[in-house]
Parts: structure tokens; C-alpha cells; sequence
């Protein structure tokens, strides 16, 4: 804990003009104690009115509950890749019916299968879906056998260098690989009713980061030095959950690096934004926002010149 809040959640923006606007990140609720939990929730003005979780399918399973404090309402949006529309799988009761008002938990996965089945393309195997799912669980991982475990690890070994140490970040990120899911988690942003919200992946490191360093390269108040450092500091705060991110980067056979948050990293994907789009604005047009919603988003979190 750090300064009375958990120390893997941290701030990436507040309005300064409405304190109701604001943004924070961090890892997977189920990867803290209840006590954080509940800190994380908060109440009254201060609780969280929404959760932007961006785990994959596989990551969440069929869990539809979140580790959230007793007496806390709360729903499940669920994104509808066919539809691009949110999908409830789970209703609270009414706010009036309970001691706090509704979390709303939008779950959206921007690690997409079409973009799955782009960066494995031009490989063939008789049970891709089960080698596919492994990306994700260490479970399955430990089901397949050692003919798709050396497929796997090459593969993985492929994404992570053919581009450089950000390339998975890339594959994300790039228009080309579908970025649906992604848009709709910016889209989510433009909506100031969703506020005080909290972003998270599994943990709160490369998704979530990216995420956020896009975000930050937006608030004219941030330098990219400042926004490098941010996207580095995660290194510390989860800290103690490195051996475990570790044992699954080497299950999956990837540099154990990519387990880590160095500078060089984040730095390798904002110079591929400016080198091809110029500004992070110009990025998000190119993905599919329109100016009025990249507009807003910004407007929400507070990043407009004074």
C-alpha cells in the first residue's frame, strides 16, 4: 500500500474542473486483497462507477463475478464483436434498492481472434483453437502437447522480435489487425458518465499501459519523458507479482524481458505513432474515432489547454 491506496492502482488522468472525472488503472481485481478491493471500489462520490476490463475471454473464463465488497451492486456489459454493441450477462439490483450506487463492469477484448488468426497465419494444425486459447492460459499450456508447445514458443519467439521488443504491442495496436475492440474501449472513454472509472488487463502492464500511454500523450501538462517514466514505475508496482508474469512469458516461450516494463519499450511505440500517424489524435482517426469523440475524450479527462 502506498500513501493509503493500493499500490497497484494508480492515476492517469482527473478533471480538474469536475474531480467526478476520473481515470485510473491497474491490474485484475482478483489479483488483490479484499482490503484493496474495497479500496479500489471506494463509496459514496468517491466509489467507481465503472470497470474497463480488457482481459481476453480466455483470461476470464466463465467467471461472471467479480471480487467486489459485500452490499456492492454492480453489472456486466459484455462487447458483441458481431454487433459492436455491449451485451448485459449480468444485472444488478436496482440502484434504489441498494446502500451504493451500480458498478458497471464492460468487458472488452481488443486482443481480438481475427487478430489471432492474422499473426498465425500460414501456420496449420489440426486443434488451433485449443493452441490459440494457450496464448492466454497457462492451463492449456500444460495440456498441449510437446509437437504444438515448440509450435507455440517458435511463434511467440516470431511476434515478440519480428518487430522489435514492442511488437506485440504493435500487433495490437496496428490498424491492420483489426483495432474493433479497441475503439470501442476509446468510445467507452467518451462517455462522462462512466467516471470515476478504473482500466485493467491481467495485470495492468502491457495493455493497460499501452492504453494509458496513449492517453497520456494526449494531456498537453505530460512530456513523453514523463509518460515513458509512468509506463516504466508499473515495473515497481507490481513488483511482487513478476515471478508469476515471469513463469508465463517462459511458458510461452518468449524473452523473460517481456515479464518487465523497460523504458525502451514504450518509447519504440509512441515513435511508431509519431513516425506514422504523427500524434496520437491522428492515430485514433485512423482507427475509426471521430473528431467529436477524440474531442471528448479529452475534454473528459481534462486534457484541454487552459
Amino acid at each position: 500500500m502506498e500513501n493509503g491506496q493500493p499500490s497497484d492502482i494508480r492515476l492517469v488522468a482527473s478533471n480538474a474542473q469536475n474531480q467526478r472525472l476520473r481515470l485510473y488503472r491497474g491490474l485484475a481485481l482478483n489479483k488483490l486483497k479484499p482490503a484493496e478491493v474495497a479500496k479500489v471500489i471506494g463509496d459514496g462520490e468517491q466509489q467507481l462507477r465503472s470497470v474497463l476490463d480488457i482481459r481476453t475471454k480466455e483470461e476470464i473464463g466463465d467467471c461472471i463475478d467479480y471480487p467486489v465488497p459485500e452490499g456492492v451492486s454492480y453489472r456486466i456489459l459484455q462487447l458483441d464483436s458481431r454487433s459492436g454493441e455491449f451485451v448485459e450477462l449480468r444485472s444488478a439490483k436496482a440502484a434504489s434498492e441498494s446502500d451504493s450506487a451500480v458498478i458497471t463492469f464492460y468487458r472488452v477484448d481488443f486482443y481480438t481472434l481475427t487478430k489471432k488468426l492474422k499473426i498465425f497465419s500460414g501456420l496449420l494444425w489440426n486443434n488451433w483453437r485449443l493452441a490459440l486459447s494457450g496464448w492466454t492460459s497457462s492451463e492449456r499450456f500444460d495440456t498441449t502437447d510437446g509437437i504444438k508447445m515448440g509450435i507455440l514458443k517458435k511463434l511467440a519467439n516470431d511476434v515478440a522480435h519480428s518487430k522489435g521488443g514492442a511488437g506485440l504491442y504493435l500487433d495490437w495496436l496496428d490498424p491492420a489487425m483489426d483495432c474493433s475492440g479497441l475503439v470501442a474501449l476509446f468510445r467507452l472513454l467518451c462517455n462522462p458518465d462512466i467516471y470515476p472509472a478504473m482500466l485493467h488487463c491481467q495485470y495492468g502492464k502491457d495493455r493497460t499501459g499501452a492504453v494509458c500511454a496513449l492517453l497520456q500523450m494526449m494531456d498537453p501538462g505530460m512530456t513523453e519523458d514523463q509518460v515513458v517514466d509512468e509506463y516504466h514505475a508499473t515495473e515497481v508496482h507490481i513488483k511482487r507479482l513478476l515471478p508469476e508474469i515471469e513463469a508465463k512469458v517462459k511458458r510461452a516461450g518468449m524473452p523473460v524481458e517481456c515479464a518487465r516494463c523497460p523504458k525502451e519499450l514504450i518509447k519504440e511505440v509512441l515513435d511508431w505513432i509519431k513516425n506514422r500517424y504523427g500524434t496520437v489524435e491522428d492515430y485514433l482517426l485512423q482507427i475509426g474515432l471521430q473528431e467529436a469523440e477524440v474531442a471528448a475524450i479529452k475534454s473528459n479527462l481534462g486534457y484541454v489547454k487552459g
